[in-house]
């Protein structure tokens, strides 16, 4: 039996000097105009690594691919490909997350799909020109193959039904990806679509309508209208027959579950719903899949 909840407790951990959301007219038309975040969003963690002695994973190696790969604690049959957000590898608490959304009977692995464990920080940020041409190096030929071998390891460990959860511009990422057919369902946390149009000239209602799985999105109080229940992104994946399911978390900043400060009780507990619907999303679409 897979557990259903997700336990927070190591999430918590890392959070202790934590930033605060950060909100000023100049920043905010910077987010605006340049950024895949919109304003108010949670910077990167002070504290930017997890511990690795308290890892749940290994890293390790696919022909020059690093990645992050975790066991679930019962024999599974389920993938899920872990696509970060602009902080990247090393940044933040991905680890942890992908730990999490293990522990709830999933094989998890997380590709460096921007490689050295960089991030945006690394160029300047997220609002910075050069964070912004570092971003653009990545469009989805470059990173299909970087997934298609992540989805060929979850496929040795046993896999028979793969999804793809990402945030921020890791949503643009599984969005991309539910269009090729690899993947069974497809799930994002404050998800940034807008990094299409954004950074290589897409339309965001052209994106969605390529999909061909089920999504969840968990967008945050501040993300796009669009994403949100009822939203224009929303209908569009309903109206090609598949489910759409979108769960606001109003009182959040678009960030909070890899970047939110989770000693804060509101920030836990939307830290944990919103994981407990990914997983439980996962658990419905892809015990009925097959490869």
């Amino acid at each position: 039996m897979r557990k259903t909840s997700v336990d927070i407790d190591d999430l918590i951990a890392h959070n202790a000097t934590q930033k605060k959301p950060v909100s000023t007219p100049t920043l905010d038309r910077i987010m605006s105009s340049k950024s895949c975040c919109p304003p108010g969003s949670w910077p990167e963690l002070a504290i930017t690594s997890d511990t690795d002695a308290t890892r749940a994973g290994v890293v390790e190696t696919l022909d020059g691919l690093d990645v992050y790969t975790v066991p679930p604690p019962t024999d599974s049959k389920a993938g899920i490909v872990f696509i970060y957000d602009v902080h990247g590898f090393s940044g933040v608490r991905v680890k942890s997350v992908c730990d999490a959304v293990a522990l709830a009977g999933f094989h998890v692995c997380m590709p460096d799909v921007y490689g050295s464990s960089q991030g945006v920080n690394d160029f300047g940020g997220f609002g910075s020109d050069t964070g912004k041409d570092f971003l653009k190096q990545y469009p989805f030929d470059d990173l299909e193959p970087k997934f298609d071998k992540a989805i060929a390891h979850l496929k040795s460990k046993g896999c028979t039904s793969i999804g793809a959860v990402g945030f921020c511009w890791g949503a643009w990422a599984v969005f991309k990806l539910s269009a090729t057919g690899k993947i069974q369902a497809g799930a994002a946390c404050h998800p940034s679509i807008k990094v299409g149009p954004l950074l290589f000239g897409e339309v965001e209602k052209d994106i969605t309508a390529a999909v061909k799985c089920p999504q969840l999105l968990c967008p945050a109080g501040n993300d796009p209208d669009n994403v949100k229940p009822g939203g224009e992104l929303i209908k569009i994946v309903e109206g090609l027959g598949l489910e759409c399911k979108s769960v606001e978390y109003p009182e959040m900043s678009h960030g909070w579950v890899i970047r939110g400060d989770a000693t804060q009780e509101a920030v836990a507990r939307d830290v944990k719903g919103a994981l407990n619907e990914v997983t439980t999303f996962f658990q419905k679409h892809l015990s009925k899949s097959d490869l």
